[in-house]
């Protein structure tokens, strides 16, 4: 049986433009930001974004195919994958194309429904970078009068519409949310700080990089060893609960325990800082540096004598 395949509706409104028309430059400007778009989200949802050539899985779960350009202003028809085409050698959801499209229509839908007394709030997964990519996608349609969304997954449609500046505007006042990559087809994982804990209840909170604190439920096998963990930084595995639009509620914990050291890392990254370079005087000289040092030189005679330096 052929699965349906997700399909993105991007509709692009501008007064000078032909019915069905657009083009090849501002074809290929979107066409690429949008799949670059998609890609990142992908690769904030497996946890596999990285500088340089993207993994094979997220490669394969966010590739996007041009399907159709109809008019009605101008309207791109973009498929993504569909659940089996071949995303079960990797261990991520198969339906991730999906989970996908709806984090992105989730996103402009938060946006076109923010006001100045209610600021918008991004579903989970929307970081400080992917935050950024976000604005690099609006602004690849800033030309565009209005650019509406409609999503066409597993039988459910979603719809929203705004003029990119607008969207660009309200996305400036939004806060990052908490990202949990995908371990495993049906689990994520949070990282943070334990910082409360109620063993009567096994209710706790996390919070994460970003300052959310976000409330988690432990099993009762698991209580007694998260005990030991309150005020360190760890790692949980388990499920997220969702509202429809895409925040979290609660973080139902499968597993946790110790998570690596930040501060740990940053000392290793250290080493490759811009350090002082620190001059010592010659083996055997107890004596203070400026005493050893060439001194009384002008400017002219200082430039002369490192470009003879230079030289040899």
């Amino acid at each position: 049986m052929t699965v349906e395949r997700p399909l993105l509706r991007l509709r692009l409104v501008r007064s000078d433009l032909p019915e069905g028309e657009i083009s090849l430059s501002d074809l290929s400007r979107v066409a690429g930001a949008t799949q670059t778009f998609v890609r990142q989200i992908v690769g904030n949802l497996v946890g596999q974004r990285r500088p340089g050539a993207p993994a094979k899985a997220v490669l394969e779960a966010s590739q996007l195919r041009l399907v159709g350009l109809r008019a009605g202003s101008t309207i791109l028809e973009i498929a993504g994958a569909s659940p089996d085409a071949g995303l079960l050698e990797f261990d991520i959801p198969t339906d991730l194309t999906e989970i996908t499209f709806d984090m992105l229509m989730d996103g402009l839908g938060a946006l076109v429904s923010a006001s100045d007394e209610e600021p918008a709030e991004l579903p989970v997964g929307f970081d400080d970078r992917l935050m950024g990519d976000f604005d690099v996608w609006l602004r690849s349609m800033r030309r565009y009068e209005s650019v509406a969304l409609e999503s066409h997954v597993g039988g459910r449609v979603k719809q929203a519409a705004s003029n990119p500046e607008a969207a660009r505007a309200r996305l400036k006042g939004v806060s990052p949310q908490p990202v949990m990559p995908f371990v495993s087809p049906s689990q994520q994982a949070l990282e943070g700080k334990l910082y409360a804990l109620n063993l009567n209840t096994g209710s706790f909170h996390v919070e994460d990089d970003a300052g959310h604190k976000i409330r988690t439920v432990l099993s009762p096998e698991s209580r007694n060893s998260a005990s030991l963990l309150v005020s360190r930084r760890v790692r949980a595995i388990g499920k997220p609960d969702l509202d429809e639009a895409g925040r979290i509620r609660s973080f139902q914990v499968d597993v946790i325990g110790p998570a690596p050291d930040l501060e740990g890392l940053s000392e290793q990254k250290s080493f490759f800082d811009v350090h002082e370079l620190e001059i010592k005087p010659p083996p055997g000289d107890s004596g203070s540096i400026k005493e050893w040092a060439i001194g009384g030189l002008s400017d002219g005679e200082a430039d002369d004598f490192m470009s003879a330096l230079a030289e040899a």
